[in-house]
């Protein structure tokens, strides 16, 4: 089990997404279980959660990109300190 934290950034961009899903009809409880799931994602197994895009030397870090569908988020994993950090949050499509 991974520790999920998010950045500050991530966390704003989280409140426009939502923001930007509710004005194109999305439900609140909806999104709601989509950020619940990619959470679990994330402190389940990240690695398979997301596509490894590239790793840091020196830091132990590998950033990733995972989507669920309308999400795209990017984040980084530290195996070794079992720990991932959200970086950030998008809307791929609205319709």
């Amino acid at each position: 089990m991974y520790r999920v934290g998010y950045h500050q950034r991530a966390r704003g961009m989280i409140e426009q997404v939502t923001d930007q899903l509710l004005q194109s009809g999305w439900e609140r409880e909806f999104i709601e279980s989509l950020l619940m799931d990619v959470d679990a994602r994330l402190k389940d197994a990240p690695l398979q959660f997301g596509e490894p895009l590239y790793g840091i030397r020196g830091m132990d870090l590998t950033v990733a990109v995972g989507f669920v569908r309308p999400l795209c988020v990017e984040f980084s994993v530290s195996e070794a300190r079992k720990l991932v950090l959200v970086r950030g949050v998008k809307v791929m499509v609205t319709s």
